[in-house]
């Protein structure tokens, strides 16, 4: 049977009709957000936080909580691409992504007439003269440190960018960035000094650690004051009713099994995101729709579960509170 988009448990939940719960995060991250406030969003491996994050871009999200999506960026950067070894690739990717946003939004708010008149090919002396002033122009970021861009230039490009729109900068895996220890103190201090001092501008920044354990882990950061910003969001394991609307699927009604059988599959993950995922995986694939047949099949999904989540234990225990290892 065809795996059903929402038990995808080896990716993120992608699609709206997917997601459920969450309604108290979503409303705390977002409100501190369009408030400019700075939000470390923090939880243990596969709890849902880059599903989480995926649901607040959605612009109807957005809009439910008061929020003008026209008017607010948001630029996702995930650190557990190996995309990312230098500041000078974030930044570079950051500005990069809001110049491109800016100019989608202009293109549809200006008339044909004057696209065209702005996309006219260079002529070769142009191009010429455009290439030399590039050339240039990465002679000069290599001289100017580890960012790649000196203060002043990201003070000047970020200013500009949130004159007219509020913008956020989203770091995924923030554990994967202070573990590579490549980006120095530098980074930080240039991170935390562009969104104390600039309007309209904040981070959310998503990690499976805290600072003291991150810091602790690579104590050659010196990174730790940049919490001094930040509000403390904690992702933790969903509520029973979260849970079994998650597994009975009542938003697309893909799966219409017994309460009992929802009932089961809470108790037997204790409302975790991934172990979830598992465990609807194979009640749909096992078409267990009624008590009875769970009953007759209960054992092996179980078994074939277990199985497949067994590696991930060890490290679900190491970052769970105690309180939520009782959950389990």
């Amino acid at each position: 049977m065809e795996q059903q988009g929402a038990f995808g448990w080896k990716k993120p939940i992608e699609e709206e009709m997917y997601f459920y719960g969450r309604g108290f995060e979503t409303k705390e991250i977002l409100g501190h957000l369009s408030n400019n406030g700075n939000v470390f969003l923090i939880g243990s491996r596969k709890i849902g936080k880059t599903s989480l994050i995926t649901h607040l871009l959605r612009e109807d999200v957005q809009q439910l909580q008061g929020m003008l999506p026209k008017r607010h960026i948001f630029v996702c950067i995930d650190f557990n691409d190996t995309h990312y070894q230098s500041p000078n690739n974030f930044w570079a990717d950051v500005i990069g992504e809001i110049g491109i946003i800016l100019n989608a939004q202009r293109m549809r708010e200006e008339p044909y007439e004057k696209q065209e008149n702005k996309v006219a090919p260079l002529a070769d002396e142009d191009s010429k003269h455009k290439e030399g002033i590039e050339d240039t122009a990465e002679e000069e970021k290599k001289e100017k440190g580890t960012s790649g861009y000196s203060n002043e230039e990201l003070n000047r490009f970020m200013e500009d960018a949130a004159k007219q729109h509020q913008v956020t900068i989203v770091i995924d895996g923030f554990e994967c960035l202070v573990k590579k220890e490549a980006f120095g103190s530098g980074f930080y201090s240039q991170l935390k000094q562009l969104v104390g001092h600039i309007n309209n501008l904040s981070c959310l920044v998503v990690s499976s650690k805290n600072f003291s354990q991150a810091y602790q882990e690579n104590d050659g950061l010196q990174a730790a004051s940049l919490s001094e910003i930040f509000t403390i969001v904690h992702l933790g394991l969903l509520k029973k009713r979260e849970a079994m609307a998650f597994l009975k699927q009542e938003n697309s009604h893909a799966i219409d099994m017994d309460r009992k059988v929802a009932e089961w599959g809470y108790e037997s993950t204790g409302g975790h995101p991934y172990l979830l995922q598992i465990i609807g995986y194979h009640l749909d694939s096992s078409s267990i729709k009624t008590n009875e047949q769970l009953m007759t099949h209960r054992d092996e999904i179980m078994s074939k579960a277990m199985d497949e989540c067994s590696g991930f234990f060890m490290h679900l225990l190491e970052d769970l509170s105690a309180e939520e290892r009782e959950g389990l």
